[in-house]
């Protein structure tokens, strides 16, 4: 018996695939097997929006702020002003993490903006039955819903927030399970009845009930009394309750002459809300109420204006842009027509134009890192959305904003790792985590905080529970809401603090070889005011010839 080591080098990464074949006298024997090759960092991703006026061209450099090699750009351009919620749409689909919010959140934009997915509509259904089972499984015996998968204890502002999802899913033809919503139905109206809820919270409790033909008038006449105190979406929904009786007149002595000038105060926990939301809510409300209302176009300005990097700020705020502007654009009749070209800094033309939205990919730096043109003849707009992804030319600096994250790695024994430190194939490594937040005043808890430990290929989770037996002697992890272990990951949900909260797991030395460790990050899930990203470490793993 014989060992050989070989040394591979892949340029980009990916999965990797090896093929090992041994010649012998009656022939060859082969066998193939891969591995993951794990990026210290992530790909960063820009979108840019863009629209090209008729008779003019414009220039792109999407290669600016990326490495030439590995980057990818993706150029989509059409006649009609939904392909901008196209990015929206899809970091809401492709956000990782799956509380009762989150789900509801690309529920709705899949039944409010599926449409964006052209030619995918078998995909949206299935989507939105798979997710009406997800609420589902959420349901506690309570009949109310659950935070998260396996609470017990249920949510009622989120119960309220999925149960106007389903009564919009009913009405849009999809099948709501009686046995979910006549429990969440009983449930929020028990909450309503009990008057602890916060004023916005019961108006949307009001416009649930009323969608799925349980009105509680009563309670809406004694919540509009109120109107002073209610926010811009507490308005918003209190008038779709009025509205979903046919009562038009009460509906708009909701929305009183100083609503469109109110602030309101963003929340993180809770009745989770922020101006986009409450501005998204107000939208979608005017446009069953009266879709040539003056608001109707300030709130649509509003919410265009407010977009970063093709989207807003958080799965609740995209959801509520998305569904309210799917519909406002529906009735923005495109006019004219044109045609064009993409035309490369290598001479290359692809034409296009306005009967088709029309979609161009260039790998792996097809670009050559050089600009490209985008010209137009007509007398239509065209609007472009830019998609680049690939490696920074300058790698994203440790930073703090309002959070602190660190991560330490240590021995069985409790000894601390460095660079220098020996790790041999089969060792325990135990990974301790701390989250703050130093400038929260005293006693207080921001919640809905999302900790990301990436690690690199050759180390693999231990035990998938956080303070097991395996943790340093005598300590355990601070509380959190939830704890999952992935793959390449370990993802962490829990509350910040002015104080400091440890978190504990661990980890085995699996693969021989020098690792970049992924930086660790955490941010608030509904406020980036709140993030902070670790620096790159590196770890020598050694085989262990014993």
């Amino acid at each position: 018996e014989v060992l050989v080591w070989f040394l591979a080098e892949t340029p980009e990464p990916g999965t990797a695939q090896i093929e090992l074949s041994a010649v012998r006298s009656a022939g060859i024997d082969s066998i193939q097997t891969e591995f993951q090759v794990r990026p210290a960092t992530a790909f960063h991703q820009e979108t840019r929006l863009a629209k090209v006026e008729a008779g003019r061209s414009m220039t792109f450099d999407p290669s600016a702020n990326f490495e030439s090699s590995g980057l990818r750009v993706q150029v989509e351009i059409s006649g009609n002003p939904q392909i901008e919620l196209r990015p929206a749409l899809r970091a809401l689909l492709d956000y990782p993490h799956g509380c009762l919010e989150q789900t509801t959140s690309r529920l709705y934009a899949l039944v409010n903006a599926g449409a964006l997915l052209e030619g995918e509509s078998g995909l949206v259904e299935s989507m939105v039955h798979a997710g009406i089972l997800r609420l589902h499984a959420m349901q506690t015996r309570s009949g109310g819903l659950g935070y998260w998968m396996g609470n017990t204890s249920p949510s009622t502002w989120g119960s309220a927030y999925a149960g106007g999802f389903l009564a919009e899913a009913k009405r849009a033809g999809f099948d709501v399970p009686v046995s979910l919503s006549s429990p969440l139905v009983e449930f929020l109206s028990k909450q309503l009845r009990s008057g602890e809820q916060p004023l916005g919270t019961q108006a949307l409790i009001c416009r649930v009930l009323a969608a799925f033909g349980k009105p509680q008038e009563g309670w809406m006449s004694r919540v509009q009394e109120q109107l002073s105190d209610l926010d811009l979406a507490g308005r918003a929904h209190l008038a779709a309750a009025w509205l979903q009786l046919g009562r038009r007149d009460r509906a708009m002595e909701c929305l009183h002459e100083d609503t469109l000038s109110l602030i309101c105060h963003s929340s993180s926990g809770g009745r989770i809300t922020s101006q986009i939301r409450q501005e998204g809510a107000l939208l979608s409300v005017m446009l069953d109420l009266d879709p040539e209302h003056q608001w109707v176009s300030a709130l649509a300005s509003r919410l265009h204006k407010a977009r970063e990097n093709g989207s807003w700020r958080s799965t609740l705020e995209d959801a509520a842009a998305l569904n309210a502007l799917a519909r406002y654009q529906t009735i923005q009749e495109p006019a004219g027509s044109f045609t064009g070209a993409l035309v490369t800094a290598s001479g290359e033309r692809y034409e296009f134009d306005s009967t088709e939205t029309a979609r161009f990919q260039f790998a792996n730096g097809e670009l050559g890192g050089k600009p490209f043109t985008i010209e137009t003849q007509g007398d239509a707009v065209a609007h472009l959305v830019v998609d680049a992804e690939g490696n920074p030319t300058i790698p994203v600096a440790a930073y703090d904003k309002n959070l602190a994250v660190r991560r330490k790695l240590f021995d069985a024994e409790g000894n601390a790792l460095t660079a220098q430190s020996e790790v041999h194939v089969g060792d325990l490594i135990q990974v301790e985590v701390t989250l703050t937040a130093p400038g929260t005043p005293t006693g207080t808890s921001l919640p809905n905080f999302a900790i990301v430990d990436t690690m690199p290929a050759g180390l693999e989770i231990e035990n998938p529970r956080l303070a097991t037996s395996t943790t340093l002697p005598g300590q355990r992890s601070s509380p959190y809401d939830r704890v999952e272990f992935r793959e390449d990951r370990v993802v962490i949900f829990a509350s910040a603090r002015p104080k400091k909260d440890v978190f504990r797991y661990s980890l085995r030395a699996t693969l021989a070889g020098d690792y970049s460790v992924p930086p660790i990050q955490a941010s608030s899930m509904y406020d980036p005011g709140y993030a902070s990203l670790g620096a790159v470490d590196s770890l020598r793993v050694l085989q262990n010839d014993k």
